[in-house]
């Protein structure tokens, strides 16, 4: 058996750490150090490719990092539609009985819901910070220093004077190490609506100024639906802005592999099918969809 510790080792175990840990956890450096580690271990091999190979082995590992970003995605965007759905469904339901009533609070039916929409407010947050976690790994992989300037602007600009941002990322450490989150409901004017307790959350931790800010907005408890809301509108912009900015710095990459899969999928469909349709399922099974509506959809 080899013991020798190789590249792929490096950033299997660089990807654990950043999947199990918090960003400002000592294991994080160690993390950076391993992916330095494999991109030394990996350059030889790279240096004994012809300049055809490189490229090659280039365009392919560019558009398979930026890939992996889909799944991510998927996760994170699934959770929001169904956190957001069984709020919504809650609160309707909710909204046509007396919750404050003491049988309708002790009733199994609303226990069930609570404890299921903490579960789903849970998944959402730490679905979260792992497409932040994971899109950064991504970026840092696939874009050169001069690519990489506009991006961390953007994250800037996008996230880092956004409160709620700040909030999401929080309230993720929160949920995970200290206590599951448990929704409260209130209801007035025969409306309900689904919270977090903000003196319980004021009283649990100690937050950053952005997020103090963010809870002492609030004049009573922090709305779940809109505080999810608005964090999703910040992500899916900012997503969207990626998307074109990648797909502008590599057009010409992700071009040619769409022929490519059209060369392909061609030899799979009956000939009698037109081009249109051809094009259409290349999309659909390519590995770098990128367009308008690429993940994101508004509601």
């Amino acid at each position: 058996m080899n013991k020798t510790v190789s590249a792929k080792d490096l950033r299997r175990w660089a990807i654990k750490i950043r999947d199990t840990t918090d960003e400002l956890d000592p294991l994080r450096a160690l993390a950076e150090d391993m992916d330095k580690q494999a991109s030394k271990l990996e350059e030889p091999k790279r240096r004994r490719l012809s300049g055809q190979e490189q490229s090659d082995l280039f365009v392919t590992e560019l558009l398979s990092r930026y890939s992996q970003l889909r799944s991510i995605r998927y996760t994170f965007v699934g959770n929001y539609r169904d956190l957001r759905h069984s709020t919504l469904e809650s609160e309707h339901a909710w909204s046509s009985i007396p919750v404050r009533d003491v049988v309708t609070q002790h009733s199994p039916e609303y226990a069930r819901r609570l404890a299921e929409l903490s579960r789903l407010l849970h998944n959402f947050l730490a679905a979260a910070m792992s497409l932040k976690d994971h899109t950064n790994i991504v970026i840092d992989r696939v874009f050169t220093e001069v690519l990489y300037a506009p991006y961390e602007r953007q994250v800037i600009n996008t996230f880092a004077e956004k409160p709620v941002a700040h909030f999401v990322q929080e309230l993720r450490n929160y949920s995970l190490h200290r206590r599951l989150l448990l929704p409260g409901t209130t209801t007035k004017a025969g409306a309900t609506t689904l919270f977090l307790s903000k003196q319980k959350l004021l009283k649990g931790k100690k937050w950053d100024g952005a997020s103090k800010k963010f809870l002492e907005a609030y004049e009573d408890d922090v709305p779940i639906r809109q505080f999810t809301d608005d964090y999703y509108a910040i992500v899916q912009s900012f997503h969207q802005w990626l998307d074109g900015y990648f797909y502008d710095k590599y057009a010409r990459h992700i071009e040619a592999q769409r022929e490519l899969d059209i060369e392909k999928i061609r030899q799979y469909i009956p000939i009698s099918m037109q081009e249109s349709h051809i094009r259409q399922i290349s999309i659909l099974f390519s590995d770098i969809l990128v367009d308008d509506n690429w993940t994101f959809h508004d509601f």
